[in-house]
């Protein structure tokens, strides 16, 4: 939930006040909190279940439990550096990469952002908890 909550934050500090960071770091992103839960390991055991939408996606969405990074992230205007382990077994690393064409493309197709900058970090390692190890990171 961290990249949804960063996002949302840093889009509030620049509609509320003017402010830009510096950059984000965004790990393991996920487009929804809908889309997480039924691509999570969990989620896909119970979403076969007739009432999984009715009981657990809809009341959720209904009291606001939507961390949309997908909305958020489109507001953004400092770099991003997004790493994701492609072994993931949590939140999959394509989620990660449907952020990364949002945060780019919009329905037209046309670049948001171009001279901003963004650092996709694809990780082969062993799992998430190895990111300081990887050799992408140790160049930044």
């Amino acid at each position: 939930m961290g990249t949804a909550l960063s996002t949302h934050t840093v889009r509030r500090l620049k509609e509320q006040d003017g402010i830009v960071p510096t950059g984000l770091i965004l790990e393991s992103a996920f487009t929804t909190m809908r889309e997480e839960i039924v691509n999570n390991p969990l989620g896909k055991l119970f979403a076969w279940l007739i009432y999984f939408n009715a009981t657990i996606l809809d009341p959720l969405e209904r009291n606001g439990f939507r961390f949309k990074t997908t909305e958020n992230i489109l507001s953004v205007d400092c770099p991003i550096m997004m790493m994701h382990a492609e072994d993931d077994n949590v939140i999959p690393w394509r989620l990660g990469f449907k952020v990364r064409l949002c945060d780019f493309w919009n329905l037209s197709c046309k670049p948001l952002y171009p001279k901003r900058g963004l650092f996709q970090i694809t990780v082969l390692s062993p799992s998430q908890n190895c990111f300081h190890h990887a050799q992408p990171i140790l160049q930044f």
